[in-house]
């Protein structure tokens, strides 16, 4: 793969971005239906991320104001990090009022645009611009059922099932009988009730019933402890019952050899003896 020379990259962008300042709105308008129709076809061939850069520079030339080229535009291999930061409404211009409406044509167009992108980004697994994309069209068309479909599965994607599923729930306020997006919601639920049994079982049977053996751990442990049991009750002297001189009778190589349970025992008798001489 040839490398790109960033110098290279970097003045095409400023030719870019100049030759946009000259152009007028009709001008920009046309651009970016031409733009987005060449994206429309790479996305039909499967080139998402050829499709995404069509659809960066059709929203670029729509954008309020007199914004640089988004480095993606210029670049094979740069700017894709850079996309999120681009999709902004854009800053008005010297003379033009922050509120001024868009001009005819634009605000439809960026919102097929804005959609489009949002599709290749999912395609790709880049679920944040997906999300980027579909909140500017929900910034300006709350019931936007398409953006809302786009943005759930976004939202899937980075691993926010709730807000998935908010997402859904607003998409079939607006149409109820939408019937992918209601299959969408319910294997979200599904998924998320799975999940929460998996984790559940986990748990109740590492505090499983110890009398039956079926903790984590605890028929291995009550096994050992109880072969144990029966070999030293063979082997070795009765535990002294207190701190007697028949205490000193027990070695280092006997405590060695008792069970757990058998030194928690001993040290228990010892402590209640010295309780009562004490």
């Amino acid at each position: 793969m040839p490398q790109e020379d960033p110098k290279d990259v970097q003045m095409q962008l400023a030719g870019l971005t100049e030759v946009r300042m000259e152009m007028s709105l009709a001008d920009r308008l046309e651009k970016a239906e031409e733009t987005k129709a060449q994206a429309n076809e790479h996305f039909g061939n499967g080139k998402w991320k050829v499709a995404m850069k069509g659809y960066v520079a059709a929203i670029w030339f729509l954008k309020r104001g007199n914004p640089k080229c988004p480095t993606m535009v210029a670049s094979d291999h740069l700017g894709l990090e850079q996309v999120p930061t681009s999709l902004g409404a854009g800053t008005a211009a010297t003379g033009e009022a922050a509120d001024a409406p868009e001009p005819e044509g634009f605000l439809p167009l960026r919102i097929t645009c804005h959609l489009n992108l949002a599709q290749s980004a999912i395609k790709m697994g880049e679920w944040n611009i997906a999300k980027v994309a579909c909140e500017y069209v929900l910034s300006v068309d709350a019931a936007n059922v398409k953006a809302l479909f786009r943005i759930a599965k976004a939202q899937e994607g980075e691993g926010q099932p709730k807000s998935a599923s908010a997402s859904l729930t607003r998409l079939l306020k607006v149409e109820p009988n939408n019937a992918d997006a209601r299959k969408a919601l319910e294997a979200i639920k599904k998924r998320s009730e799975k999940e929460k049994k998996a984790f559940a079982g986990v748990f109740s049977r590492a505090q499983g019933d110890n009398t039956k053996g079926d903790g984590l751990y605890t028929a291995a442990e009550e096994s050992r402890d109880k072969a144990e049991e029966e070999v030293n009750a063979k082997t070795l002297p009765p535990m002294p019952q207190g701190p007697t001189k028949d205490s000193s009778m027990v070695t280092g190589d006997m405590l060695k050899h008792m069970t757990e349970k058998q030194r928690e025992e001993f040290v228990r008798r010892i402590n209640e003896d010295l309780d009562t001489y004490g």
